[in-house]
């Protein structure tokens, strides 16, 4: 009954007239401060309008000799065009400070017209002060975008559209016990949907606390403490989990820490347990390390350099796997050629496992290999315009057969704000 209820939905999705994600009172809150800003040229409204166009060479990550009969004789390659309109205000009263951004975004390709899509996305936070010592923010954020198709696609979902959609709203606080001494606090709600159940990034509801110390410099170097606390449930029909598995809990604790250790290098590192329980399917827990290592360093007043390491643990929620653990090394530099003209540049590569079966019968050996290379321009002839191209190339390899792929990306994208 739920696939032939998925079936249809994704099916009908792509036709739909009407634009996801608009919210009356958040629409309310923007069209006032829209009125009331033609009077006062310090308002703090801006407008911009953003228009990227991109080639994938392979838009659907197939692996190399699928055959071209999947796409009904298409070709792997698309053209995406995304038009994006919206509009910021910030603006602060004493101690309070108000920024919300949103926007609507609208995807249209070339030859897959069954992905094209319009939303409105939007973001918005008070950064609230009681007194200068006891401050903190109050935000929510909507954000609907497509779906990663290399973990997305194969040979049944292919023909349809996959986005995604994350939710959120978050309360956090600090209290300044002295000049280097802080408590800080956070409450927050998170929820993930699909338009078609996923095993990666399955579709989720969850609430959060966190509770912690922080210790500051005065160079600016700080570290934090942090015990955080989950639970929540899955919310897709996969046909491989069970009812059992859908609710779980986490605990994790978490050190933070940022060293300035020049005027032109930092140091961060983090460093966290996590624990993940289910309660009425004990097979799925899963325990483990998280953590990052990153080094920014300014070599010159136009180059700077970033380059790190991170080592993630996540569910994935199979019948072969309970979660993944990837290691990801990444080099990042950039290049202010002048001005008016930037580059920039990615190099990185992620290791990925996937471990825990729930049944050692179902256990299958999956290992990920993913590769990426970006290079990119930025030029800002005018303070209010900017104009980008970038060429991007991911490729992954799997002890998986069936799931290979290789993707050139190149676009070029064009910004102005008024």
């Amino acid at each position: 009954m739920t696939a032939k209820r998925t079936e249809k939905q994704a099916k009908v999705a792509p036709h739909r007239k009407r634009v996801d994600g608009w919210n009356p009172l958040l629409l309310a809150v923007f069209i006032a401060t829209s009125a009331s800003s033609r009077a006062d040229e310090g308002s703090g409204l801006e407008w911009f309008v953003d228009e990227t166009i991109r080639h994938e060479s392979n838009l659907l990550r197939l692996p190399a000799g699928s055959s071209s009969s999947r796409l009904g004789g298409r070709s792997y390659a698309d053209t995406v065009n995304i038009a994006t309109l919206g509009a910021r205000f910030e603006k602060t009263y004493g101690l309070q400070n108000v920024h919300i951004e949103a926007a609507y975004i609208d995807y249209r390709y070339q030859n897959f017209s069954y992905l094209n899509f319009g939303t409105f996305n939007y973001r918005a936070n008070w950064g609230w002060a009681i007194t200068p010592r006891f401050h903190g923010n109050v935000s929510t954020q909507r954000r609907k975008l497509p779906n990663n198709a290399g973990d997305t696609s194969n040979v049944n979902r292919i023909d349809q559209r996959n986005d995604r959609l994350d939710t959120s709203q978050r309360l956090d606080g600090i209290y300044e016990l002295g000049a280097r001494w802080h408590v800080v606090g956070a409450l927050a709600r998170y929820s993930q949907r699909n338009t078609i159940p996923l095993v990666i990034e399955s579709a989720s509801r969850q609430t959060t606390g966190d509770l912690g110390l922080r210790y500051v410099l005065p160079s600016g170097s700080l570290a934090t403490l942090t015990f955080r606390t989950a639970s929540g449930s899955y919310t897709d029909s996969l046909s491989d989990i069970v009812e059992a598995s859908r609710r779980f809990d986490q605990k994790e604790v978490e050190l933070d820490t940022l060293w300035r250790m020049t005027a032109k290098t930092s140091l961060g590192l983090r460093i966290a347990q996590r624990d993940r329980n289910h309660p009425l399917d004990p097979v799925r827990n899963f325990d483990g390390m998280r953590g990052m290592v990153r080094f920014n360093w300014s070599a010159t007043p136009r180059v700077t350099l970033a380059s790190g390491w991170i080592r993630d643990l996540e569910a994935f929620q199979s019948s072969y796997s309970t979660y993944f653990k990837s290691d990801r090394v990444f080099v990042e530099p950039t290049w202010q050629i002048s001005d008016k003209t930037r580059m920039n540049a990615r190099f990185a590569k992620t290791e990925r496992g996937y471990e825990g079966p729930p049944d050692p019968s179902t256990a299958i050996d999956r290992h990920d290999t993913e590769h990426e290379l970006a290079v990119g321009v930025e030029w800002r002839p005018r303070s209010f315009l900017s104009l980008r191209s970038a060429i991007r190339q991911t490729r992954r390899e799997s002890t998986r057969a069936g799931i290979d792929y290789k993707n050139t990306s190149i676009g070029i994208g064009a910004n102005m704000e008024f």
